[in-house]
């Protein structure tokens, strides 16, 4: 079974289940379908306090270096500055959405076309 990302809302969700109806947490899981003991887990550590969703935040950021770099035309030193991160780290989330180091070098190219001659977007 894949590893389940729990929004706030779910885990809102499964706790009314188990507490207001008595659903056992089995069935709650079940429901979500998503294992027992890791929905145990993640609503003990939402009750405690220790449990962050981190995805939401994982996508905003991925998507600000996304436009940072395709929109913008920055380029990986200036974005990582920027976020106060590593070059590298950069490049692994640009690789992650599908912009490897061709495809960037592609996007460089064009927007070096673009600063000699035409308007943004002319080439997009």
């Amino acid at each position: 079974m894949r590893k389940k990302y729990w929004t706030k809302a779910q885990i809102e969700k499964a706790i009314y289940l188990h507490d207001k109806l008595r659903i056992p947490w089995a069935l709650v899981a079940e429901r979500f379908n998503a294992n027992k003991d890791s929905l145990e887990q993640t609503v003990w550590r939402y009750r405690n306090g220790f449990w962050a969703n981190k995805r939401e935040e994982w996508i905003a950021q991925r998507n600000e270096i996304a436009r940072l770099f395709e929109v913008e035309g920055l380029r990986v030193v200036q974005i990582a500055q920027i976020l106060g991160v590593t070059s590298a780290a950069i490049c692994q989330r640009l690789d992650d959405i599908g912009l490897d180091r061709e495809e960037r070098q592609i996007i460089r190219e064009k927007f070096k076309a673009l600063s000699k001659g035409g308007k943004r977007g002319d080439s997009f």
